[in-house]
């Protein structure tokens, strides 16, 4: 089903926004692994950017987001 890809990433965002940055980290990287040509891939990477931010790991945002942009400009 469609939905189920884009419910995935969702439920990544929900823990995100809930402050269940451990919980959305996994989701994202299930996603990531599993789903790697959903429509919603480019934004769940973006997330884990956002995700690394609120953990503090500066550098690994930086290369996150610097892998965003390279793989989907």
């Amino acid at each position: 089903s469609t939905f189920t890809p884009r419910s995935e990433h969702k439920i990544a965002w929900v823990l995100y926004l809930q402050g269940n940055l451990d919980a959305s980290v996994a989701a994202v990287n299930a996603f990531l692994q599993t789903r790697p040509d959903a429509p919603e891939t480019a934004d769940a990477a973006f997330l884990l950017g956002l995700l690394r931010t609120a953990q503090g790991d500066y550098e690994g945002a930086q290369a996150q987001f610097q892998r965003v942009a390279d793989q989907y400009p």
